[in-house]
């Protein structure tokens, strides 16, 4: 993410053996320091999913380590007012999903819940609307966790991550489109 015309990477929460941290830390290539930013007010977390949309930071899901819950919200931390809140609350809690921008857009796959439950459908965020879609997509990959995403032009690229039989190496590009 940018600020103040530098490219910033963010860093916020993970785990250690006993303990699961909640800061948001900023790293500055070019001065080679790290800031922490804010602590939230939000429940600290792992397995969460995190990116950079136009100056701010949507952070989701993922798991509290103390209590084993996975965690059901979106939060948007504005870089310019250093200030969270909390936005619509995504279809269902999530950890270990495939999560990457699109647009003004927020395109999740996978993931589980927890339990028993992986997921193989695909979830759309939509920042200017602040309303979430499930959207159904031909060839999707199979149900799985721990994959990753990015976006390549206007296609999620979905890839690797494990399921009920074990880790999976595939490559699926999916076409996420406006119905207007």
């Amino acid at each position: 993410m940018t600020i103040s015309g530098v490219s910033h990477l963010a860093v916020l929460g993970g785990a250690n053996d006993s303990q699961t941290f909640g800061d948001l830390h900023f790293y500055n290539p070019v001065t080679n320091v790290w800031s922490v930013e804010t602590k939230p007010t939000f429940k600290s977390r792992e397995m969460h999913a995190m990116v950079a949309i136009g100056g701010n930071v949507y952070v989701s899901g993922g798991r509290h380590t103390e209590t084993g819950e996975v965690l059901l919200d979106l939060w948007c931390y504005e870089v310019a007012s250093k200030t969270w809140k909390e936005l619509a609350t995504p279809p269902d809690p999530r950890c270990c999903t495939a999560f990457a921008a699109l647009g003004g857009r927020i395109v999740v796959f996978g993931g589980f819940n927890g339990t028993d439950t992986l997921h193989d459908d695909l979830q759309v965020y939509d920042v200017e609307t602040n309303v979430w879609t499930v959207v159904a997509v031909d060839g999707a990959p199979s149900v799985r966790f721990g994959c990753a995403g990015v976006t390549v032009g206007e296609k999620f690229v979905v890839f690797g991550g494990s399921c009920q039989e074990g880790e999976v190496a595939d490559v699926h590009a999916l076409g996420v489109y406006d119905d207007n």
